[in-house]
């Protein structure tokens, strides 16, 4: 072989021994573009593993298929108030959550046969008295077979309803809750017509019945705010003391006071006779001499829950500062402040 020919050869195995490296370089460009779409085509597959997985548990069936438990419980809860269907809280593994989702989906729907398939006998019945307040519907309390939870059924129906029906008592079995329903309705119908034959039928024993500021709060503003519930305790008066007292102040019946006896009718009748004009303006003077002259035939305590009837009457705290038992004064001071406190609000 001729030494230009050999020249030649090495030179191509030079030239053949470089065209590798080129080759490797194409190689690891094509793998990484083959990398890139690999990953491309996991994340796409990802994605929209996602979103059916979505689609599918926003569907009753797909709760099922989630598979920790709190999201499972959250996802059938969700259904179940969106869509109404109180079976799908039965699939709730919490029985506490499975209660709850009931609730709400009774509430939702109004429904009270949703209320009596919550297991636990309490929530089930009162998830049926909310429901009959909500609904204002008065027999589904008469429903209830437990007759405790009937009775607090009825009575806060009653309640929710300011009292104004005396028959929302008559299913109530349990005697105190029924005395206080109906001392409440006599009360308000007192009230409401200016007749103090209702406050017959109320309770005549001092210390029993409704508190005093609980009847107070069943009247409207413009009966109230003549009328102070610490004075009436002061006088130790009963539920139908309270209800003739209301009645003579706030329709100024001078004549009702009589159907009272000792010292709350004579704080009555100077109260009533003091306040003809409403929001009149008194100086001092005259309250005291008012309260005194009721003290004569009252004793101590009907001058004292004269000068607090006047001060709340008026919503003047200086009315009270002739009493001189310092805790009473406070208790007047601070009635009126709270009389202000409503008036402004």
């Amino acid at each position: 072989m001729k030494p230009q020919e050999n020249k030649n050869k090495d030179s191509d195995q030079v030239k053949k021994q470089d065209k590798p490296s080129g080759n490797n370089e194409e190689q690891k460009q094509q793998k990484s573009r083959n990398d890139y779409i690999r990953i491309g085509i996991l994340l796409a597959i990802i994605i929209i593993a996602a979103v059916a997985a979505a689609i599918y548990i926003d569907s009753p069936k797909g709760c099922s298929s989630v598979v920790f438990s709190t999201q499972r419980n959250s996802c059938f809860t969700a259904e179940a108030e969106a869509t109404g269907n109180s079976t799908m809280c039965h699939s709730i593994s919490s029985q506490q959550l499975q209660e709850s989702c009931l609730e709400n989906v009774a509430y939702s729907t109004k429904n009270a046969s949703v209320c009596t398939s919550i297991s636990n006998g309490t929530i089930a019945d009162s998830c049926v008295g909310n429901l009959s307040i909500a609904t204002g519907n008065e027999a589904l309390c008469a429903s209830l077979q437990n007759s405790s939870s009937k009775s607090e059924c009825l009575y806060s129906f009653a309640k929710a309803n300011n009292f104004s029906d005396v028959s929302y008592c008559s299913g109530i079995s349990n005697s105190a809750m029924y005395g206080n329903c109906t001392a409440s309705s006599s009360y308000v119908l007192a009230m409401k017509t200016g007749n103090p034959s209702y406050c017959s039928e109320m309770d005549h024993t001092s210390g029993n019945g409704v508190p005093t500021a609980g009847l107070l709060g069943l009247l409207p503003q413009n009966q109230s705010s003549k009328l102070s519930s610490s004075g009436l305790i002061l006088l130790n008066a009963s539920n139908s003391d309270v209800c003739y007292y209301s009645v003579a102040v706030a329709f100024d019946n001078l004549s009702t006071c009589g159907n009272m006896y000792g010292s709350i009718s004579t704080a009555c009748e100077y109260y009533v006779n003091s306040v003809t004009v409403p929001k009149q303006v008194l100086n001092l003077s005259t309250v005291i001499s008012k309260c005194d002259e009721a003290g004569i035939y009252g004793g101590s305590a009907t001058t004292n829950a004269c000068f607090i009837g006047f001060a709340v009457s008026y919503v003047n705290a200086t009315y009270c500062s002739p009493i001189t038992n310092s805790s009473v004064q406070n208790t007047c001071v601070s009635e009126v402040a709270s009389r202000q406190s409503n008036s402004s609000t």
